[in-house]
Order: C-alpha cells, then sequence, then structure tokens
C-alpha cells in the first residue's frame, strides 16, 4: 500500500514537473517573439526615417535640405535685384517723381534720417515738373534744404518758409550720361552683392560635404546650379541696365 501511494505521488510529481516546463517554455518563446516584432518594428521605422532623409524626391540626403538652400539662395539673389530696381528709381529722367530724392538724408536732431520721415514730398497737382517738399516740422526746413543740395541730384531747392519747390530741368545730354555712369555705377554693386550671394552658398555646399552629408557628385551638381541660378539674376541686372540707359538716352 505503501509503494502504490509513492508511486502515485511521484506520478503527480512528475506531471507537475512537465506542466511547468511547457509552461517555462511558452512564456520564454513568446518574449523571444516579442523581442523579435520589436526589433522588427524598430528596424523598419528607422528604414523609413532613413529613406526620407535620403530620397532624391525630398531634396534631403542625410539632414542636408538642399530644396531649401537653393530656394534661400534665390530669395536673397531676387532682393539684391529688387534693391537696384529701388536705387533706379532715384535717378531722374526729366520728370518730377518723389522717388527722386529717396537717397536724400537729413540730420534730424543730430541723426541721419531719410526725407520721407521728416517731410511729404509729392508732385505739384499744377506743374508737374515740380515737387513739393512740406517737413513735418518747421525748424527742420533749412536742415532739408542742405541735404537736398549736398545729395549730388543737380537740383536747386527753393524755400518759402513753409514748404520747398524743386523744379525738374530738361535733362542735358552731359547730364543723361552722367546719370548713365551713376546707374551702371549701381549695376556693378549689385553684381557684387550677387557674387557675395554665390559665394555664401558655395560655402554652404561645400561644409556638407565636409560634414559627410553629400557626396561629391552632389556637391559639384549643387554648385553648379547655384551659378546658373545667379548667372540668370544677373542677366535681369544686364536687362535693366539696358532699359535704364534706353530710358535715360531718350531725347
Amino acid at each position: 500500500m505503501v509503494r502504490v501511494n509513492l508511486f502515485i505521488l511521484f506520478v503527480c510529481l512528475f506531471e507537475s514537473t512537465s506542466l511547468a516546463f511547457r509552461h517555462l517554455n511558452v512564456l520564454r518563446a513568446r518574449k523571444h517573439y516579442l523581442q523579435l516584432d520589436w526589433t522588427t518594428n524598430s528596424f523598419q521605422k528607422n528604414s523609413r526615417q532613413t529613406a526620407f532623409y535620403a530620397s532624391p524626391s525630398n531634396g534631403v540626403a542625410n539632414g542636408f535640405d538642399w530644396k531649401g538652400t537653393k530656394r534661400s539662395c534665390e530669395d536673397k539673389l531676387q532682393k539684391c535685384v529688387e534693391s537696384l530696381q529701388l536705387q533706379f528709381q532715384t535717378i531722374r529722367v526729366g520728370v518730377a517723381n518723389p522717388m527722386m530724392l529717396d537717397r536724400v538724408s537729413v540730420d534730424y536732431h543730430g541723426v541721419p534720417t531719410a526725407l520721407n520721415q521728416v517731410a511729404r514730398v509729392n508732385v505739384n497737382p499744377s506743374n508737374s515738373q515740380q515737387l513739393l517738399v512740406e517737413p513735418f516740422e518747421k525748424n527742420s526746413l533749412p536742415n532739408i534744404e542742405q541735404a537736398i543740395l549736398m545729395a549730388e541730384l543737380n537740383l536747386t531747392p527753393q524755400s518759402d518758409g513753409n514748404l520747398i519747390r524743386i523744379n525738374i530741368p530738361p535733362l542735358t545730354e552731359e547730364r543723361r550720361k552722367e546719370l548713365v555712369k551713376q546707374a551702371k555705377s549701381m549695376v556693378e554693386s549689385s553684381k557684387i552683392a550677387l557674387r557675395n550671394v554665390r559665394r555664401d552658398f558655395v560655402e554652404k555646399v561645400k561644409n556638407a560635404e565636409k560634414r559627410k552629408e553629400i557626396g561629391k557628385d552632389e556637391n559639384k551638381t549643387y554648385q553648379d546650379d547655384i551659378q546658373k541660378v545667379t548667372d540668370a539674376f544677373t542677366k535681369k541686372v544686364d536687362d535693366l541696365m539696358k532699359a535704364k540707359e534706353k530710358d535715360l538716352l531718350k531725347v
């Protein structure tokens, strides 16, 4: 009887141990599966991120945003052209234009200040060849008159104590040629600004290669693109000069 009981006890212990081992194996298998699933998902996620940064369609390679860089370059080049256009508006062509006085800087309480900040400038309604300058403060009238004379605009201000009148005389041939030279000087400064922009962005591309963000082929391609864009804006500047020269020399 005792032997039977011991045998039954042994069988029960064996079954319990087997069941425990089977349960442990299931837990181990599940843990391995979860680790494998997490690793796979992580790999897929990293692969998607890497694909995004390296995708040519996004213009991004290892963190270097070429499309954004090129767009920024074009914006700065465009500002150079727009600045030249504003400067050209200050060169008179024989007709009254308030922008002719935009380059005039007035001593306002010891601070150099743009004329349009201290006075109202308009074309005389009754005389299209005359500008009227009305100071916001009458005591600044002498400083405004002096500033106009010193601006080398070949204009003679006439003050009546309340406002300044400026008659725009017809341009002589000699004066027209002088204005053309003045415009060409502005164009040269504009081209220098364009070249400076090109230099800065070429340097950004070179630095990107040094940081291993792009390869040698991308470096060359991007620099070529920057040169092409710069050439296009340089042509715009040349076209503006041709139009301005034609306008100035037209009698």
